[in-house]
């Protein structure tokens, strides 16, 4: 019944009231913050910082979510794990968006292995696709797999990202590059299917202040 009741209020327009009453309802939305209509089912945990936008429209289903100050997500999102990996040693079934950073809308999130975005990183464009758990054809069995993107990195439109990705701080990925498990190298370009390094980057963007790009 809780988690009934918790959908209906995640669908009113957003207000102080609202996030009060989801608060009361064991959720710890910040009152300032700015909660849209959004499609949620069995969260286990639900915490959006001060200042932090959820935009209308996303869907968060079986995953614990973290929204850090300042964050925005925008509209038409997919957050979900898969509770019947939950045996798996790396099953996780997390998202953490860090404070200022921007996930934009039309993007799929499988969160099973966790997925972790650090502070003031940009998930620019649309239609990209992080997969964190797979089929180990060798063993076949399910595997899960933690994808951590860290501070102040761009990745732009169509980008697919899978299970066992790491991407150091102030990284650059080029539209519609497919990203295999490792770790990617701070400070560079990434392009390509698969990603190759391709160049150091510099810029503003990687040493601004405030989040949202005007």
């Amino acid at each position: 019944m809780k988690n009934l009741i918790i959908f209906v209020v995640c669908l009113f327009p957003v207000s102080r009231l609202k996030n009060a009453i989801l608060n009361f309802l064991g959720l710890n939305i910040a009152k300032n913050s700015l909660f849209f209509p959004n499609i949620v089912w069995k969260v286990r945990t639900f915490v959006v910082g001060d200042c932090a936008t959820i935009r209308s429209f996303n869907v968060f289903r079986d995953v614990e979510v973290e929204v850090g100050r300042g964050a925005i997500i925008g509209s038409f999102n997919w957050f979900s794990s898969a509770p019947a990996l939950s045996y798996l040693p790396n099953f996780k079934g997390f998202f953490k968006l860090g404070e200022e950073s921007v996930i934009n809308s039309r993007n799929y999130f499988d969160c099973s292995g966790g997925i972790e975005f650090g502070n003031y990183s940009d998930l620019a464009g649309v239609r990209s696709i992080f997969i964190s758990h797979q089929i180990n054809y060798e063993c076949a069995i399910q595997s899960c797999d933690q994808i951590v993107i860290g501070n102040y990195c761009l990745i732009s439109a169509n980008v697919k990202i899978t299970p066992g990705v790491v991407i150091e701080d102030a990284c650059l990925v080029a539209m519609s590059s497919v990203l295999p498990r490792g770790l990617y190298k701070s400070g560079h370009l990434y392009a390509g299917s698969p990603a190759r390094l391709k160049k150091p980057v510099k810029g503003n963007f990687f040493t601004r202040k405030t989040g949202k790009i005007q």
